[in-house]
């Protein structure tokens, strides 16, 4: 059955693997995947959605692993990677504002034209940030200051700003 988390409760995945099996969560407070044991949320082609109600809840990964692989979909709050990894496939990712500062961020395939976008999107960090092909629509800033940057063959549109520090650190491609 699909999970309706309680609004308020906690969710902190800290060992072993949570598989939706093509099934949807549907949070009910901000998911955190944080632990030295190498979590993994698996969506195994379901969704994870905040429900578009008055409050949106955020994900944040800092360890771990997020699979939103094939068809999966995500439709969350703001999106944090602070270390970890997560992999996206090509379904639906709506998300608030995003942030890489740590670990890796990978977009593969062509999302169909399943909707794929994001409020702000910042690259601080990281092993990486790599989108596949396709359309990425933005509603804001795109700010690269370390670690890789890579669109592939996305078409990205609505960027309002793109700054580019300059970092040798620094790849975009």
């Amino acid at each position: 059955n699909d999970i309706i988390q309680s609004p308020g409760g906690v969710l902190t995945i800290t060992d072993g693997e949570i598989d939706l099996n093509g099934r949807i969560w549907t949070l009910g407070n901000d998911l955190t995947i944080h632990n030295t044991n190498d979590p993994e949320f698996d969506l195994n082609n379901g969704t994870l959605t905040d429900g578009a109600g008055p409050q949106t809840y955020d994900i944040i990964i800092t360890e771990g692993t997020l699979r939103a692989d094939g068809t999966s979909n995500v439709s969350v709050g703001n999106f944090t990677v602070n270390g970890g990894t997560v992999e996206l496939g090509n379904g639906t990712f709506t998300v608030g504002d995003m942030l890489v500062s740590a670990g890796s961020f990978t977009q593969t395939g062509n999302n169909d034209g399943n909707t794929q976008s994001t409020g702000s999107l910042t690259v601080s960090g990281g092993t990486g940030c790599s989108w596949g092909n396709g359309t990425l629509i933005l509603a804001g800033a795109i700010s690269h200051t370390n670690g890789s940057l890579a669109f592939g063959n996305k078409i990205v549109t609505g960027v309002t700003t793109f700054t580019d520090s300059g970092l040798s650190s620094n790849t975009l491609y």
